[in-house]
Formats: structure tokens, C-alpha cells, sequence
């Protein structure tokens, strides 16, 4: 009978529960919670469920959970609860959650960092789940009898905590909708419920939920019929899904590969029981009586002193002797001590018969009925048994011996508490009654308890009678183990279960007297001692010493076919395939082992003799075997044929197998290989899902982990993450775990990867692979700390890690920690073993410290270790060329020296770069020489147009002329172009034959590359127009360009038309509410554009002083040490560019002073940041797919998604000058942004910022292009104030603004006419002499303001507005509206 608990947090649910099951009666658990047990039965299986109504809150439901699940041992564990909705469901829904967030674990430090833990049901529940809620089927158990349509189920993340929610608006509420977007629901015990599981054994366990509370629109409630109805769809749902979920059998691969308890029975245990009791009786001493005694008294001596075969043979030959001479008591003694004997001697079945026999001479006494009693047990006489250990226990109710035969009869049916109510609770702690509970213990499974009453049983008994008690509770610490071979063989051994092995070795070890053993002297005791020793030891991994007792094993049964499929076993797990072969070969034809043959193909597919295991195969198939290892030839045929390319074999076995059982989970794998292997995976993905739901319904770990294998070969990482998750143990550091976490990182789902990190580096400290994924995870997400923390902690414990070392010192440049980062460099790192990726940033560490010399050596010695990579010789190219222009010269050299390059041209022309350079690992096929080399000896001290001469005889002289000489780092550039000519598949890099005209460029070339020029300049024109037309944001157009947003940002904003979206006037974002949010507070985010934007116009310092320290990403500080990087490449020499201007090339040069001028002010900027920001971590981006995330950011550059997901978390803002972004943060998460013109105004408002400062900062931001940007009459005033009151481009361009289409028409006219009122108000003077430039402003501000509107109407809304200005200044009025009338008429069309 299979056994399930289900906990329920309401009354309706249970009762909801209680009406499916039968025979229902109570249970009270010791600790005083009572349960209900019922039956509830499907035509195929029946299940024993435990019901209980628990609190509502995790902490209760953590402490029930654990209860049951150690009391009932079950095979599945339930919760059904009410839930309320947040997001996509109904009133009435079922959700079964497929991961549970408790949503109130975090960290706390200026604020509340979420960290939360996330805990997910067991795969096989959860795919049977998936499976029943496709179909209506299940709402045919509902109990309720409402005829309507079944509710919606949903398989979704819900959340778990202590808090209520208790409206729409709750904080609660907006806390989960940010931080866990995916959760439907949210309730208070989900979370301890999968705790409880967790840390008692991953018992299978799934949470079934009811909506009884919506606030997904309007709040609602669920009435009190309809809660009952709910309650009792969600019971039937999980009832749908017992009846439908099945437990595995046992598996192929522990029949082939596996580990048993060896020869140990419960004869051998009862027989040890029975050895404890002496068989004595009354005699009177003097007497001829009394001398045969004490003849028996001898006997017993023998037994006791282990001699049971001369024992035997002086019993029997006394009994030959004396038998009809003897008295009944006599009779009695030699016969029992015969059968005593007999049992040492392992002759079970004689000494049942002795004891049985001796009954009728000794038929009063308690101690012979309980011997008779054994009798009868030996010989499965239970009935019999029962009888007399009854009358024993009549004649004395302390017989202890009698008390342990009870336990031993009582049917396996029964449970261990019952079974204990057989015995009076003072006989419990008798060391027969003990043996014999932990005999019923291990009968039923229950390892622990076994465990628990042998080791008291030895305690203080430790002589040679316990032997085999030792060797059965070493049993009882080595099957739990062994069952989980699949597991270990893949390397997931507890620490728990590996203590449990060493103690079982321990044990045995005591028991043989020792490591090393005399076949000779091995009784049947201590030969299955021996052998399961081995089994102990090979599960330990032990493999050698598994090997020694094996051999000893079998020197004494040297035809026992297990002991040779065991050795065979251990050579295959030791790499020796040929050695196992020949082992098994030994008992190919035993019908004790027909998995043997398996083993045997195996090995030679191993050893690539795939001809003789086909062989052997095909015998096997041939031959009456179990179905399920036919099953497994067939799919290792399908595997050797796949192998060989054999294609029409292989799919016809493949055939085979799905005509067989085309649901088989192994079968859907093999598929899934040949789809693969034929090019045709389209159909892959429904057999992963059709997989997926093959093993929900039948889980076997073997499958689990054949499935998950291939699933990562074949790219499926989402997949296989689900599948390795099922039976991966996380809390433990196996190649399993470590399995997982490659999955996870491939899967994109850095947020399962850095819990496991996590979670296995508080527990073992430092872990290489565990360190340096969460090191890298934390530098991918900004998080600078982390990663600093992870790799300092991991060099405290290995100094010498030079990886982690080099990660330190990424950090520390990152951060702006030179010094530290100067050691590292100065240290002079041991780059050996660096792969490509580490040597490059090495380099790059190097270059931006100016340390050119060792930039070069770095960049040398990897591209002479990845000589065949041609991505490598392209990174030297552009390498060398950069490190040419920050440090100059190339090292000459008058005569060939060691560490040099040298050009050689032969007699017919051929030219070719060599460096002569005297390491020891110098490779001649890459052009190097070393002293080992005659050439290398004939070249040192030649100079230039010297001959080397190679051969010379009749035939001719064959020599080689030194044609240049120079230093090694060029020569080595100079070999990687030619060998780059070879390589047209480079990513990122192609060279271009450039023809010449004589000494000059071909014209042609030229005007190719012009017109090149002018097509990359037009499409950049086009890009720019989509993004002034709003359909694309800042970021999107540095990636569509190829240009560091920065560098992006100096274009737009400096050249002729510029233009920065910034802002539109947009319904939902107005410029008043943005007041209201920076008034409100928060952590204000900003990014790159925002910050270049409020550097250049020179108020960074008082923004920061009235709003506080900003939020930045380490991602826009990485843009700004990037071009910190460009201009230091260029500093030396300058930078002359090559453009198209009217379809002609131009040149631009930009001297080293400006450059230099650039580097210092992005320096400035880093600095600034770092003093006045808080560099904070992209957290949101580890709950964002990494392929999703590498979407998004091959779209937009980095720093704007991350900066748009950090300003996403509660109680923050977005500040970016970029609204498409604000859009689509707010869209994400709801932030709301504010851009430079809001935070210039608020500060104004706040009195941080003097106005003049902010009209002159407004004003650069309308020269700028930053669009739209509000204009106001005052900020006109300052334009032709600070422009000597002439209509230079800061007036025009804040007429622009003014003039934008997102400007309503009458405040543009209302501005112009107070700008004018003011105008015509101020005496201008310049150098003290009267001047009049009112007409010339004017005329100008008409014509840009009417540029875009109709003349006609907007010098009617100008003239009303002039009207109601200039009343009491006649005058002015007169003159400006003058003004106006002449523009007027100079105009040749009024519109």
C-alpha cells in the first residue's frame, strides 16, 4: 500500500479531503497531533492517507510537516491551502505552485535588499500536475455536485510569508509585484511546508491552492458557498492526481551495476539470538548424572569457545554412545547444545530439528519451549512458533529470549509500533529484544530505527555472540546507501551517508579482526562480512581496498558468479574496460547473472570492439531473459549502431523500441539522439516535453539522470536544469551539483546559479568552481563587492590562485582602486596557465596602466601558446598597433641577437619572418628558433644582407639572406598578417587588399571608399531620424552605430543638427508631476547621458548637494573607463579622421592637447562618481533569463538596461535624459523618471540653485538639441543678454525649443509677447554707447516661430497677447507691433 499525507490550513479543506477517503479512523502522533487515516482507492493501486488541519502560518506548518513526514514515512506529501490572487487569476482558481518565493528573507543594510530563498515541488508531482490540468477529467471528483465549468488552473509561482495583504494599494502588494513579477498568489505557509521537506529527505511533495481573495482589479472576496466549492475542486485535483501518479520500480541499472547486502539473512540473525541463551538445567552434582553433565559441560565449552565443528562431532559421538543410558534432562541438554552447535556451524536446518526435538525431554521448561519455538521459525512454521513462544511466555512472562521470537513472528505487514506493543516496556532494553526490533526495523525499511536499537543492543556487549549483530547493523548503514547507486555512481554521496559507509566498513572490519583476512580462516559469517566490506568500500570510492577483499572472496569461492561481476565492476569504474570484459566473460552463460551480458557489450563499445559486443547483443536477445534488461540491449544496440554511422540499424532498432512502449522515458531519449543525429530537430522539443511527462508519471532516478545528460548535450538547459533539480542534493559539493550549476549559468538563470553558489560556499568555504561563478555572476550584474568578497575569501585560502588573483584585480580597476590594482600588476603574474580570456584582460589591465612592455609580453605569449587561433592573431594586430600608439618606437637591431625577429629571403624570392628567441619551448612550425636549431646558431651576430648558407654541392647552393632585422613583438606581428591572409572567417576583423597607383592610392580605390564612407554616414542619418521621431531610444542607437553611448552622445549633441530626446510633453509624463516625484524622495538613478549631461554643464555638485548621493550601475561606469581607455590610446600622437562632407573625403585632427582635455574630463567624471554615487548592483537582472537579457542588450546598450532595472527596485527613480527609457522602465516596473530640465527646476524651486544658473544651463541644454526643453521669457532674456544682445545660435536655439511641435501654440505666443514686453522695456547698451538690436531679435523670433505654424494665426495670438502686456506702455506696444507689421511685409508669402 502506498502511503500519502496531506496537511490542510482550513477546515473546509479538510473537510473537502475527508469526504474522499474510506475506513477513516484516528491516529495521535506521539507529540499529541492527531490524524485521520482513510483509504482511498483507483483500479490500479490504493493509498493510505494521513489527513491533519494545521494553523495557518509557516512556522506551524514547517514544525506538522516534519512530524508527519517522520512519523508516516510517506511516499508523497500534499498542502492544499486558500491563497489570495495578485496577478492573472480569478476568484475559485487553482494554482499548484511551481516554485515559492518566501518573500521576507533579505538582507538589511541601508535598505531592505531582498534575498529570497525559493523552493520548488518535487518534478514528478509537478509534470503529473501539468498533465491532469490540460484535461477536465479532474473535475469529475469534485464532491459538490454544481454543474458549471471547471475553474482555471494554473501552474505559477506564488509567494509566502507571514504578512496579510489587505487592499490593492497595501506596500506589500507593490513590494511583491517588483521584486517577484511572476507570483499569481500569495499566502503563509507554502514556504515552511517545502522547508520542512527539504530537510527531511526530499520527500515528494506539491502545494495546491484556492483563490478565495482577489486583488488583481477590484478587491474581492469570495462568499461562503463558493469558498466551500473551491476547496473542494482543489481536493479533487489532488485526488486526480493520486490516482494518476505512479512510484517507480526498481531500476535496470541497479540490477546491472548495483550494490546488495550480500548472503546476510534472518536466520543468520536469529541464530545469533539464539546462541545468547544457554540451554542449562538443574542437575544434582556427585552423582553418575552429574559426571555426563558435566561431559555436555564440555561440549559447551567448545561452542562457547567457537570450536562448533569438534563440538559436533564429540556431541554426536556422545550420543552414539550414551543415548539410551541418558535421563530427559540429559536428552534435553545434548540435543540442544547439538543444535547450538549446529547453528555455529551455519546448519540452520539441522538445528531447527535439534531443538524441536528436544522439546518432548524438556516439555516444562520455558527455555527449551522457546528453542522449540526457533525450531519452528527456522523452518517457516510461524504458527507453530506462535504457539509455544505464547507457552513460554506463560511459564515466565521476564523470558526476554521469548519476548525477541514474538517480534520475530509478527507479520511484515505489521508496524513497527505494533509490532513494540508485543513487548512490555521493561524487556525493551534486553539485548535479545533489541537485536530482534532492529531485525523488524530493517524489514520495513526503517534504516534509522534499526540503526538506533542494534547500536544499543552492542552497547556494553561487545563479545564475539554480537558479531552478527555488528554485521547487520553495518547492513542496516549500507542498503539505504546502495539503493541509491544511480546517485553515487554519478558522485552524489552525502555527507551523512558517507560517515553511515566508513561506519559500516568500521564494523565489518571488527568483525574479520582486521583490513587484511586468511581465506583460509573465513567462516560463513565472516565471508559475507567480507564481501559486503567491499561493497561498503567501492561505494566510498575505495576501489583498490574494494579489489583486495573481493580477491580474498573469491580465493574462497572462486565460482561465485556475483563475486566475479563485482570485480568486473570495479575494474570498469577504475577506467580498465579490457579487465572488466575479461571478467565477465567468465559467466557469460550464468542465468544467475543475464545482466552480465550487458556489462560485456559495454565494455567492448568501450574498447571500440563493437563488432563482438553487437555479437553478444544479439545472443542475448536471442536467449529467455527478464524484460526490462531486453529493453536495455535493445538501446545499447540502438547506442553501438548510432556510434558506427550505422543510420538503417540504428532506426530500426529504434523502431523496435518505440513499437514496444513508445511512452518509455529511455525510448523518448534515444529519439531525441536521433533527431539530433539526423538533422532534424524540430520534433525535439515535444519529445523533451512528452519525456518530461513519461517520467512524471513513473519517476526512476535512473531515467532522471539519462534524461537530464542528454537534455544538456543537447542544449536544452532549461530542460535539463529542471530534471538535474529533481534528484541533484544542493546542499552538497558532487560533480552533480556542480552539473547543475554549468546548467544553470548555460540557461541563463544566474539566479538559480548564485543561490547554489551561495549555499555551498557558506557551507564549505572556499570552492574553485563555486567561487568563481559567483564571482563572475556578481561582476556581471555590477555587484563589484560580491565579486571582490567571493575571490578575497578564496585567496585566503589559495594565495596562489593566479585566476582569482587576476579577478581581484578587474575589481579593483573597475572600482577605481589603482594602487591595488598596481601591486597586482607590479607583482608580475605567473601567466602560464591563463586561458585566452584571462590572458586578455591581463593585457588590457596592463595597456590602461601604461605598462606597455609587459602589454606586450602578455599579448606575445598568448598569441605563441594559441598559435592555431586565428582570433588570437587578430587580437595581436590590433593590439600591437594600439600599444605603437602609447608608447612609441620599435626596438632596432644592427646585428641578429636572441630576442629578436629577422626577415629571410631565399635564392627565389620568398620571404619570411622568423624569431630568434632561445626558449626552451620554442615551436618551429610557428617560425620560432632556439639554440637547438642550426639555423637559430647560423643566424646570431649576422646583420643585414648577410648569407646563410643552407646546402651547396653540384647541384647548387641554396642560401637565405637576412633582408631586416627588428624586435620580436614586430617580427610576431608581421607573421600573424600573414598568417591572417589565410583566415577569411575572423569574426570582427578583415583585411583589404588596397591597390596602389605607383607610391599613391588608386583613384578608384579611393572614390570606392568614399562613396563606402557616405553610405555608412546615410545610414547613420537614417537612424538618427527614427530616433528623432521617437522610435528608438539613446541606447539602441549606440548599439545600431557601434559606439560607446558616450562617444554617441558627443556626436548628436555637438554637431550641426543636434538633438537629444529627452522630452515630449507626453500625456502620461508631465513635467509637473515629475516636480511632485523628486519632491516625494527616493534614491534617485541615473544614467550615462543624464550624468555626461550634468558634467558638462557644470552642476553636477549643486544637484547632488540638495538631492543626495545618485544610484549608478557599474555598466555606466564601465562606459566612462572606456573612453578613458580611447582617448589614452590616442594621446600621444593625437587623432585624424576620414570623413565625407558633399560627397567629398575630409580630414578632422583632433590634437593631443584635446584629447588629453577629453581623458581629463571623463576622469573627472569617474572620480566625481565615485565619490558622490552609489554604485549599485543590477540585482533585478539575476531574475531576467540571460538569452532574454542578451536580447535586450544586443538592442541597447547595457548601461541603459541596467540602470532602467536597479531604478525598478521600491522606492527609487529614474533620472535619464533619454524618455523612451523612462517609458519603458516605467512599463517594466513602474518607476517613475524625471530628466535634467525637472532636476535643474526642482532645484531652482528648492532654492539649491540660483536662477541665472539655471536659465544659463536650460539654455545649453536648447543649444545642445535636448528635446523638448521648456522656455520661459526670462530664459530668452539671458540668451541675448549673454550674447550681446545679437541673434547668435544660444538666442535661435531657445526659439527652437520654443518653437517645438509639442509646444501648444498660445504659450508660445504668451512667452514671445512677455519676452517682447521685457525687451522693449531694458535700455541695452554695449561698451556704454546706446544701440537698438530690438528689430533684428524680432524679426528673428518671427521667423523661427512661425516656422512651423501658420504666419497668419500666430501673429493674431501674438498681437492679443502683446495687447494685454504692453497696456500701460503705449509706446512699446506701438514699436514692437511695428515691427512685427514690417517682418510682415518682407515676407513673400503669408500663410
Amino acid at each position: 500500500m502506498l502511503h500519502a499525507v496531506i496537511l490542510t490550513a482550513h477546515s473546509n479543506d479538510y473537510q473537502a479531503i475527508r469526504a474522499h477517503l474510506t475506513n477513516l479512523n484516528e491516529e495521535t502522533h506521539p507529540q499529541g497531533t492527531i490524524y485521520e487515516l482513510g483509504q482511498f482507492s483507483t483500479p490500479e493501486q490504493t493509498w493510505e492517507v494521513a489527513i491533519v488541519e494545521i494553523e495557518n502560518s509557516n512556522t506551524s506548518i514547517a514544525l506538522e510537516a516534519e512530524r508527519a513526514i517522520n512519523h508516516f514515512k510517506p511516499d508523497v506529501i500534499f498542502l492544499i491551502s486558500a491563497a489570495v490572487g495578485i496577478k492573472d487569476v480569478s476568484l475559485g482558481d487553482i494554482v499548484i505552485a511551481n516554485k515559492v518565493y518566501g518573500y521576507e528573507l533579505g538582507k538589511a543594510e541601508n535598505e531592505f535588499h531582498p534575498r529570497p530563498d525559493v523552493q520548488k515541488p518535487f518534478y514528478a508531482l509537478r509534470e503529473r500536475a501539468k498533465a491532469e490540468k490540460r484535461k477536465p477529467d479532474w473535475f469529475s471528483r469534485a464532491l459538490h455536485g454544481v454543474a458549471s465549468s471547471p475553474p482555471s488552473v494554473f501552474l505559477a509561482p506564488i509567494a509566502s510569508g507571514e504578512k496579510e495583504l489587505a487592499d490593492e494599494q497595501a506596500e506589500l502588494l507593490k513590494f511583491l509585484r517588483s521584486q517577484y513579477g511572476d507570483t499569481v498568489a500569495v499566502e503563509n505557509v507554502g514556504f515552511g511546508f517545502f522547508e520542512a521537506v527539504e530537510a527531511n529527505g526530499r520527500v515528494p511533495a506539491l502545494t495546491v491552492h484556492w483563490i478565495f481573495r482577489s486583488l488583481t482589479s477590484s478587491a474581492e472576496t469570495i462568499q461562503a458557498d463558493a469558498k466551500t466549492i473551491a476547496s473542494q475542486n482543489a481536493s479533487a485535483f489532488i485526488f486526480e492526481i493520486l490516482a494518476k501518479y505512479k512510484i517507480a520500480d526498481s531500476e535496470t541499472t541497479q540490477r546491472v551495476q548495483g550494490i546488495i547486502s550480500y548472503g546476510m539473512t534472518s536466520d543468520d540473525l536469529l541464530a545469533a539470538i539464539g546462541q545468547r541463551v544457554e540451554a542449562l538445567v538443574d542437575r544434582n552434582p556427585g552423582s553418575l548424572t552429574s559426571e555426563r553433565h558435566r561431559r555436555i559441560d564440555d561440549a559447551q565449552t567448545l561452542i562457547n569457545q567457537g570450536q562448533f565443528n569438534q563440538a559436533v562431532q564429540y556431541l554426536n559421538r556422545l550420543k552414539a554412545e550414551l543415548w539410551y543410558q541418558l535421563d530427559d534432562i540429559l536428552k534435553y541438554r545434548l540435543l540442544a547444545n547439538l543444535g547450538m552447535a549446529k547453528l555455529g556451524f551455519d546448519e540452520i536446518s539441522d538445528a531447527a530439528t535439534n531443538f524441536i526435538e528436544a522439546l518432548q525431554y524438556n516439555r516444562e521448561d520455558d527455555k527449551a519451549i522457546a528453542y522449540a519455538a526457533m525450531g519452528y521459525i527456522f523452518q517457516k512454521s510461524y504458527a507453530k512458533a506462535e504457539t509455544l513462544i505464547e507457552e513460554a511466555l506463560q511459564r515466565n512472562s521476564a523470558s526476554a529470549f521469548a519476548y525477541s521470537l514474538r517480534v520475530r513472528v509478527a507479520p511484515v505487514t505489521a508496524t513497527i509500533e505494533s509490532v513494540l506493543e508485543q513487548v512490555p516496556s521493561e524487556y525493551r532494553e534486553s539485548p535479545d529484544v533489541l537485536v530482534a526490533l532492529g531485525e523488524a526495523a530493517l524489514n520495513r525499511k526503517l534504516y534509522d530505527k534499526a540503526e538506533e536499537w542494534w547500536q544499543i543492543a552492542l552497547e556494553g556487549n561487545n563479545d564475539r555472540s554480537m558479531d552478527s549483530i555488528k554485521a547487520f547493523l553495518a547492513v542496516a548503514l549500507l542498503e539505504p546507501v546502495a539503493k541509491n547507486y544511480p546517485l553515487v555512481a554519478a558522485g552524489q554521496l552525502s555527507e551523512h551517508q558517507k560517515h553511515n559507509l566508513e561506519r559500516a566498513v568500521s564494523l565489518l572490519t571488527e568483525v574479520l579482526g582486521g583490513e587484511y583476512v586468511n581465506p583460509n580462516d573465513l567462516s560463513h559469517l565472516k565471508f559475507t562480512v567480507l564481501v559486503n566490506r567491499a561493497s561498503a568500500l567501492r561505494l566510498l570510492g575505495r576501489y583498490d581496498e574494494a579489489i583486495r577483499d573481493i580477491e580474498v572472496a573469491r580465493q574462497k569461492e572462486p565460482n561465485d558468479h556475483y563475486l566475479v561481476k563485482q570485480r568486473a565492476l570495479l575494474a570498469h569504474e577504475k577506467g580498465d574496460e579490457l579487465s572488466a570484459y575479461n571478467y565477465v566473460s567468465q559467466i557469460l552463460s550464468s542465468p544467475q547473472t543475464p545482466e552480465v551480458s550487458l556489462l560485456a557489450a559495454s565494455s567492448l563499445m568501450a574498447l571500440n570492439r563493437s563488432e563482438e559486443a553487437e555479437r553478444i547483443l544479439d545472443q542475448f536477445l536471442q536467449t529467455a531473459g527478464p524484460d526490462d534488461l531486453k529493453r536495455e540491449a535493445k538501446r545499447l544496440r540502438f547506442d553501438l549502431f548510432l556510434e558506427r554511422g550505422d543510420r538503417h540499424n540504428a532506426e530500426a532498432v529504434l523502431q523496435q523500441l518505440i513499437d514496444e512502449d513508445p511512452e518509455n522515458v529511455f525510448t523518448l531519449i534515444q529519439s531525441m539522439r536521433w533527431q539530433k543525429h539526423i538533422g532534424e530537430e524540430e520534433t525535439i522539443p515535444s519529445l523533451v516535453e512528452q519525456a518530461k511527462a513519461a517520467l512524471a508519471s513513473k519517476s526512476s532516478v535512473t531515467a532522471q539522470i539519462f534524461l537530464a545528460d542528454t537534455l544538456y548535450s543537447l542544449n536544452y538547459y532549461r530542460d535539463a536544469a529542471e530534471t538535474y533539480e529533481q534528484f541533484v542534493d544542493k546542499s552538497l559539493n558532487t560533480p552533480l551539483s556542480r552539473r547543475l550549476l554549468q546548467t544553470y549559468y548555460l540557461a541563463g538563470d544566474y539566479r538559480e546559479a548564485l543561490n547554489l553558489c551561495e549555499q555551498l560556499l557558506d557551507k564549505y568555504g572556499p570552492l574553485e568552481t563555486f567561487s568563481e561563478m559567483a564571482a563572475y555572476i556578481y561582476d556581471d550584474i555590477g555587484d563589484m563587492d560580491g565579486a571582490r568578497r567571493i575571490c578575497e575569501t578564496y585567496l585566503n585560502s589559495f594565495p596562489e590562485n593566479i585566476v582569482m588573483q587576476l579577478r581581484v584585480a578587474a575589481v579593483n580597476y573597475a572600482t577605481g582602486e589603482h594602487a591595488k590594482l598596481d601591486v597586482f600588476l607590479d607583482s608580475n603574474p605567473d601567466i602560464k596557465n591563463l586561458n585566452i580570456v584571462s590572458l586578455k584582460k591581463l593585457a588590457q589591465l596592463y595597456k590602461v596602466r601604461n605598462r606597455v612592455d609587459k602589454f606586450l609580453e602578455v599579448i606575445y605569449e598568448m598569441r605563441h601558446r594559441f598559435y592555431d587561433n586565428g582570433q588570437v592573431h587578430a587580437f595581436y594586430q590590433i593590439s600591437y598597433l594600439e600599444a605603437t600608439k602609447i608608447q612609441p618606437g620599435i626596438q632596432n637591431f644592427e646585428t641578429v641577437q636572441d630576442g629578436c625577429g629577422v626577415l629571410l629571403e631565399n635564392e627565389f624570392g620568398k620571404e619570411q619572418w622568423y624569431i630568434v628567441e632561445n626558449r626552451p619551448d620554442a615551436v618551429f612550425s610557428q617560425y620560432e628558433l632556439n639554440s637547438s636549431q642550426p639555423l637559430y646558431q647560423a643566424l646570431i651576430s649576422k646583420n643585414i644582407g648577410d648569407e646563410i648558407v643552407q646546402a651547396e654541392d653540384g647541384f647548387g647552393r641554396n642560401s637565405l639572406h637576412i633582408a631586416a632585422i627588428t624586435d620580436k613583438y614586430c617580427a610576431a606581428g608581421k607573421q600573424s598578417f600573414s598568417v591572417l591572409e589565410n583566415h577569411t572567417d575572423i569574426k570582427s576583423f578583415r583585411m583589404v587588399a588596397i591597390p596602389m597607383n605607383g607610391e599613391n592610392l588608386s583613384n578608384d580605390w579611393v572614390q570606392q571608399f568614399i562613396e563606402g564612407l557616405q553610405r555608412h554616414q546615410d545610414h547613420f542619418g537614417l537612424i538618427k531620424s527614427e530616433y528623432i521621431a521617437g522610435k528608438f531610444p539613446f541606447g539602441a542607437v549606440a548599439v545600431l552605430v557601434n559606439r560607446n553611448p558616450i562617444e554617441l552622445w558627443q556626436i548628436l549633441a555637438f554637431e550641426a543638427n543636434s538633438f537629444i530626446h529627452a522630452w515630449s510633453n507626453f500625456e502620461y509624463e508631465k513635467f509637473e508631476d515629475a516636480l511632485i516625484n523628486l519632491q516625494r524622495g527616493g534614491l534617485i538613478v541615473i544614467d550615462p547621458i543624464s550624468l555626461v549631461t550634468l558634467h558638462y554643464l557644470g552642476v553636477a555638485d549643486d544637484i547632488v548637494r540638495l538631492l543626495g548621493k545618485f544610484g549608478i550601475a557599474q555598466s555606466t561606469i564601465d562606459l566612462f573607463n572606456a573612453m578613458v581607455e580611447t582617448a589614452q590610446g590616442w594621446q600621444r600622437e593625437g587623432l585624424t579622421t576620414f570623413g565625407v562632407r558633399e560627397g567629398q573625403g575630409i580630414f578632422q585632427e583632433l590634437s593631443p592637447e584635446h584629447i588629453a582635455q577629453q581623458k581629463a574630463f571623463f576622469e573627472g567624471i569617474l572620480d566625481w562618481s565615485r565619490n558622490n554615487c552609489l554604485i549599485l548592483p543590477c540585482c533585478r537582472a539575476l531574475d531576467i533569463n540571460k538569452a532574454e537579457r542578451d536580447r535586450l542588450t544586443e538592442h541597447i546598450s547595457p548601461a541603459f538596461i541596467d540602470t532602467a532595472l536597479i531604478a525598478g527596485e521600491p522606492g527609487r527613480i529614474l533620472y535619464s535624459d533619454d524618455q523612451w527609457l523612462r517609458w519603458y522602465a516605467r512599463a517594466d516596473s513602474g518607476v517613475t523618471g524625471v530628466w535634467t530640465q525637472v532636476v535643474l527646476k526642482y532645484c531652482l524651486v528648492q532654492q539649491s540653485s540660483n536662477a541665472s544658473l539655471y536659465r544659463k544651463s536650460v539654455l545649453v541644454l536648447a543649444s545642445r538639441g535636448y528635446t523638448y526643453t521648456i522656455i520661459d521669457a526670462e530664459i530668452l532674456m539671458e540668451a541675448i543678454k549673454s550674447t550681446g544682445w545679437q541673434p547668435q545660435p544660444l538666442y535661435t536655439s531657445a526659439l527652437k525649443a520654443l518653437a517645438n511641435e509639442n509646444t501648444n501654440l498660445d504659450y508660445a505666443a504668451s512667452i514671445a509677447a512677455d519676452f517682447l514686453r521685457q525687451l522693449y522695456l531694458e535700455v541695452i547698451t554695449i561698451d556704454g554707447q546706446l544701440i537698438d538690436p530690438r528689430d533684428v531679435l524680432v524679426f528673428e523670433l518671427m521667423k523661427i516661430l512661425t516656422a512651423k505654424h501658420s504666419v497668419t494665426v500666430f501673429v493674431r495670438e501674438l498681437k492679443k497677447a502683446i495687447q494685454r502686456r504692453f497696456k500701460v506702455i503705449p509706446f512699446q506696444e506701438r514699436d514692437v507691433l511695428t515691427a512685427i507689421d514690417v517682418w510682415m511685409e518682407s515676407q513673400p508669402i503669408i500663410t
